[in-house]
């Protein structure tokens, strides 16, 4: 047998209290009316009973504390409405004129008092908390939030993978994501987010030949000595084509000289 939730067994005893005891009802009406077996009605009266109970032994010490609280706060505020003569040796101090000098420290420290209640008071009814609604779209918020962080980080992965370039430039496509994404939430926030960032630059760079010379061509139109550097792709092509235009210009060379 499933077990019920909390806040289905929360509503039977409160239905339950209700039927039984506010309207009077006897057990096995109720049961009928619930659809609840005779025992369970029995328990779900007596739990109900017992919660109220313990609230309203929660609310009496509430009030109590409330009681005190208000008498705090009207006796600052008499300190408040209170001239205070300035004392100094135990004797009250006075002007060149003879008139007695108010000391503004009582006020002070009764104003700071009163702040103290009243955050007392707010704390005391839970003034400040949110209502169960906003506690649930709160929390609803803060994990969808996350869900997006980390679909977002996702995509930007995905993204730059299939950008298919060297971990150097890689790295700064991410970090220019990250640094955009940031700039559009600020700006759908209200606020100014200031300029929109500037995408990184790619650094292009043709792959490397596969022998070990520098890629600088000689007078005799051969590779230089060995340059610890690959040679690029496009200076060993320039080379070849190099090569071909001196065997051409020997071969016309020799037919001249047969001619």
């Amino acid at each position: 047998m499933a077990l019920k939730k909390p806040s289905v067994i929360a509503e039977e005893q409160e239905r339950c209290y209700v039927l039984a005891v506010i309207r009077g009802l006897p057990y096995r009406k109720v049961a009928e009316i619930t659809g609840l077996s005779h025992d369970t009605v029995m328990h779900r009266v007596r739990d109900e009973t017992e919660a109220r109970a313990r609230g309203d032994a929660v609310d009496q010490l509430r009030q109590h504390a409330a009681d005190q609280l208000n008498d705090r706060r009207g006796r600052m505020y008499a300190i408040m409405a209170a001239r205070h003569p300035l004392v100094q040796n135990g004797k009250i101090v006075k002007d060149d004129d003879g008139e007695p000098l108010y000391d503004d420290g009582p006020v002070i420290r009764a104003s700071a008092e009163i702040h103290k209640i009243d955050e007392r008071w707010a704390k005391l009814f839970a003034l400040d908390s949110p209502t169960p609604a906003e506690a649930a779209l709160i929390g609803r918020a803060e994990v969808e939030s996350q869900l997006i962080a980390t679909a977002l980080s996702d995509v930007i992965k995905g993204v730059v993978t299939a950008a298919d370039v060297d971990a150097a430039f890689a790295s700064k496509l991410t970090e220019y994501a990250y640094t955009l994404a940031e700039h559009a939430l600020i700006r759908a926030d209200g606020s100014d987010p200031g300029p929109v960032p500037e995408p990184p630059k790619p650094q292009l760079a043709l792959p490397r030949g596969s022998d070990g010379s520098s890629g600088k061509i000689d007078d005799e139109g051969g590779p230089s000595a060995p340059h610890p550097r690959s040679r690029d792709s496009a200076t060993t092509i320039l080379a070849q084509v190099d090569r071909i235009l001196m065997e051409d210009d020997d071969d016309e060379d020799e037919e001249d000289d047969q001619g």
